[in-house]
């Protein structure tokens, strides 16, 4: 194995240009913002359906006398 001199001093460090930190993503876009918050819901939601659909003990409401 190999030793990996890890005491230099100097720290290198990735600087943005104004082109890089200017530049849109995707994810940026409001479409696509809304879109995942949308499916995240839906997710959501028909999970907790299928879970009352599924189990019948959930979709029953025992009464007490």
């Amino acid at each position: 194995m190999v030793g990996r001199n890890c005491s230099s001093g100097t720290l290198q460090t990735h600087r943005f240009t104004d082109d890089e930190a200017n530049k849109p993503r995707v994810i940026d876009s409001p479409v696509i913002y809304y879109s995942f918050i949308a499916a995240s819901y839906a997710i959501g939601f028909w999970g907790v359906i299928a879970v009352l659909a599924l189990k019948e003990n959930w979709r029953r409401v025992k009464a007490n006398p």
